[in-house]
């Protein structure tokens, strides 16, 4: 084939290209796609922001299970401080102190 039916040939489909490109029916569909886009990005938000407020109630019983386990563990653990005061027949007084620390388990 003739390099110069070759450029004419591609000439003639480029200019027929652009008119296709703005013609209203391309436009339309332009501004049908945009949409679509746009639909589409709102959606991901959406299901983004979902996922952030799930992941937040997740770390929110987290920590309070965190909580009540580190109380029960408190708890479990008892300490005890005792002061004796005792006076003897003969009047001396003696005192004793006395920490016991428990745990139960």
């Amino acid at each position: 084939m003739h390099p110069g039916l070759l450029v004419l040939g591609g000439f003639l489909l480029g200019t027929a290209g652009v008119k296709a490109v703005r013609s209203n029916p391309a436009h339309r569909a332009y501004v049908r796609t945009t949409v679509c886009a746009l639909q589409a990005k709102d959606y991901v938000a959406r299901v983004v922001d979902e996922a952030k407020a799930e992941c937040d109630d997740i770390l929110a019983e987290a920590q309070y299970v965190k909580a009540v386990e580190e109380a029960a563990r408190d708890a479990e653990e008892v300490v005890v401080d005792q002061t004796v005061v005792a006076q003897d027949a003969a009047g001396d007084v003696t005192v004793a102190e006395e920490t016991v620390t428990e745990t139960k388990n």
